[in-house]
């Protein structure tokens, strides 16, 4: 069963996480929460066209800096650097190393000096410490599951219920259950509203897909939701004589989550979708309405993985 539960996490990543930039491959039994140090683990990361080599900490920081809004609050930052380093702990206690590629890794991370240029010259000096700060509060915790570094899924907002996986995948793995994120209501990625003209959606599906057979006379109808799971998102879609998955389909048209239906209206087709990213794990945004009513980082991921502990991983 451990084995079985391993190879599903395998495809979870592979075909869930893709979008968030995570791409290894992972198999066996859980890593115990216990090996090594933060400071003995070594990143080495593409800067400017170079090879340079890095500390996990400031490896953390170039992810978080990628994929976390700076002006949230710090415990809600606590989180992501906590998600980040149990991600790198399992990374490198199943390859038996010390020493990782960031391109190994798969996370997006931009450099430091990129992330100032983004947060501009007024809020980089106060982000860039706050960024620090979480990463060092929390140094060498992580997420464990009886005692096991769990896989910590995370996307950006929910559709107010985070994603179950034995929904998503098919398995119950006890971690990833479905909860309450209803703060991520407030979000404006909460619901995208993308209108694309017929012609446009007609002719990228047949430039992607040679065999697929649709008219802009029949669009609507020629674009069949062949399944969808119990938590709204869409697994399969028949276009033509073609079938795609939903993230393909999502991908390709640059929506938010494979939470989405389609409407006609005029000389276009409207997707409405639901959240941002693929609904598993922890929500960033649904950490952050915890974070702004008090909760600290630890309640945060205990509540979205559920049945785990926040622990130090001690060598």
């Amino acid at each position: 069963m451990k084995q079985k539960v391993s190879t599903i996490l395998v495809l979870l990543l592979i075909v869930l996480l893709i979008p968030c930039g995570i791409t290894y491959l992972l198999s066996g039994k859980g890593s115990k929460s216990s090996g090594t140090s933060n400071n003995s683990i070594r990143i080495s990361i593409e800067e400017n066209g170079v090879d340079k080599e890095c500390s996990l900490n400031t490896y953390i920081m170039m992810a978080m800096a990628a994929d976390i809004p700076a002006t949230y609050e710090l415990e809600a930052l606590k989180t992501q650097a906590t998600i980040i380093r149990t991600y790198v702990y399992v990374l490198a206690e199943k390859r038996k190393t010390k020493s990782l590629a960031a391109s190994d890794i798969g996370l997006q991370y931009t450099t430091l000096d990129a992330a100032r240029a983004s947060w501009g010259e007024e809020h980089a000096a106060s982000y860039e410490k706050k960024i620090s700060k979480s990463i060092k509060d929390t140094n060498n915790m992580v997420i464990t599951y009886k005692d096991s570094l769990i896989i910590p899924l995370f996307h950006a907002v929910s559709t107010g219920m985070t994603r179950s996986s034995k929904q998503a995948i098919g398995e119950d793995i006890a971690y990833l259950s479905s909860v309450e994120s209803k703060g991520d209501v407030q979000s404006t990625d909460y619901l995208q509203i993308s209108s694309i003209p017929k012609e446009t959606v007609a002719k990228q599906l047949k430039k992607t897909y040679s065999d697929c057979k649709v008219s802009v006379d029949s669009l609507i109808a020629d674009i069949v939701i062949e399944k969808r799971d119990e938590d709204g998102y869409i697994k399969t879609i028949q276009i033509g004589e073609e079938s795609i998955t939903g993230d393909q389909f999502a991908s390709l048209f640059e929506l938010n989550s494979t939470n989405f239906y389609i409407e006609e209206y005029e000389d276009s087709l409207r997707f409405i979708c639901k959240g941002k990213g693929h609904g598993l794990g922890l929500s960033q945004y649904g950490a952050n309405f915890k974070a702004l009513q008090g909760c600290k980082y630890d309640e945060i991921l205990e509540y979205y993985f559920t049945g785990t502990q926040v622990k130090e991983y001690i060598r």
